[in-house]
């Protein structure tokens, strides 16, 4: 089993590894480290070498970046005494998504984790960055971490956002098996816009189909904005993981978006582990 960890060398990046490496040694698993880097455009630049050099030049400074960035990621696995997690790494030059998204599935790599910058309040501004566009097209589930997460060596309480429909059946059930590798609790979670008028469409069957589930608990928020209510819930309540489904529809039809799933994963400290339909 592989777990793929792009790295831009940033602090974020450095962040996540300490999930990545948690996550491999419950799963005996290998981590694979990615640096994608692009050659820019320098046509224009009437530089006296020729192209060749010049790319030579940049392919090998990126090169000894990496070495010096794997360096401090082993010192790390050393302070996190997980030192025997086997790493492999791998430089590639091309576009950053399109080069992880191709490991992702060469490799047949069970989760990508990978650290987020936290750009700021505004959706558009997480529009296009490679943690929200991993979220969305890659073949395996992918764990969001911000800069500002904090891993204290156990992952107790999981939090999963959920409309109650049939399509996230699958992904309680991969949730529960994730948490059962840290034994922690799983946390279900659903907005009631009704004020307690009944329950939500289809909330008995789904439930059933999860009776006999231990560390299972159904927890039923009262609210009028979904998005609000969930974040001040899994906030003050010191999630370790939020698990929710990424694929567009309308904001009436999803309890989280995809662009609310990356706004969570932007403006909070809690990261986010998102799974496909």
């Amino acid at each position: 089993m592989k777990i793929l960890f792009p790295t831009d060398f940033s602090a974020a990046a450095h962040n996540a590894y300490i999930y990545a490496l948690s996550i491999a040694d419950k799963l005996k698993a290998e981590i694979l480290t990615i640096h994608v880097y692009e050659q820019p455009d320098i046509r224009a630049l009437h530089l006296p070498r020729t192209l060749s050099e010049i790319y030579e030049s940049m392919a090998l400074e990126e090169f000894e970046e990496y070495r010096k960035h794997i360096a401090g990621l082993h010192r790390l696995a050393e302070q996190e005494k997980l030192i025997h997690i086997p790493v492999k790494h791998m430089l590639a030059e091309g576009a950053v998504k399109n080069q992880i998204m191709a490991a992702a599935k060469r490799e047949k790599t069970a989760f990508i984790v990978m650290g987020t910058k936290g750009a700021g309040w505004l959706r558009q501004i997480f529009t296009g960055t490679v943690a929200g566009e991993m979220m969305e097209y890659a073949c395996c589930p992918v764990l969001a971490v911000p800069e500002k997460a904090v891993f204290d060596k156990s992952i107790d309480k999981i939090g999963v956002t959920t409309s109650f429909a049939q399509e996230e059946v699958d992904i309680l059930r991969k949730t529960i098996d994730f948490a059962g590798l840290f034994d922690a609790e799983v946390f279900c979670l659903h907005v009631d816009v009704k004020k307690g008028n009944g329950p939500a469409e289809n909330e008995e069957a789904f439930r059933a189909q999860f009776k006999d589930v231990k560390n299972l608990k159904f927890i039923i928020l009262e609210g009028t904005n979904i998005i609000s209510t969930l974040s001040e819930f899994i906030q003050g309540n010191e999630f370790d993981v939020v698990a929710m489904l990424t694929h567009q529809r309308s904001f009436m039809e999803e309890m989280f978006n995809f662009s609310d799933a990356k706004m969570m994963s932007y403006r909070y400290s809690t990261p986010i582990l998102a799974f496909h339909a």
